[in-house]
C-alpha cells in the first residue's frame, strides 16, 4: 500500500468487544519523516455495518502543507 508514493503498512486487529485498524507510514518533509497513524474503530457487532466507512476513511487519506 502507498499514500502519496511513499510505503504504508496497515494492520487489522480485534480484540473480545471491538475491531481496529491501523494505517503507519512516514511523510518525508525535506530531510526530515513525520510518523503518521490513521485509526478506525468500531465495536464488532457493527463491523459490518461501517465496513464501508472505514475502507473510505483508510483509503482516502490526503496530505496537505499548510
Amino acid at each position: 500500500m502507498q499514500i502519496c508514493g511513499n510505503p504504508a503498512h496497515l494492520t487489522t486487529g480485534t480484540t473480545a468487544n471491538s475491531h481496529r485498524d491501523y494505517l503507519e507510514f512516514a511523510y518525508p518533509v525535506g530531510d526530515k519523516f513525520y510518523p503518521i497513524q490513521i485509526t478506525t474503530q468500531a465495536p464488532i457487532a457493527n463491523v459490518p455495518r461501517y465496513r464501508s466507512d472505514l475502507d473510505t476513511i483508510l483509503s482516502g487519506v490526503r496530505i496537505s502543507g499548510q
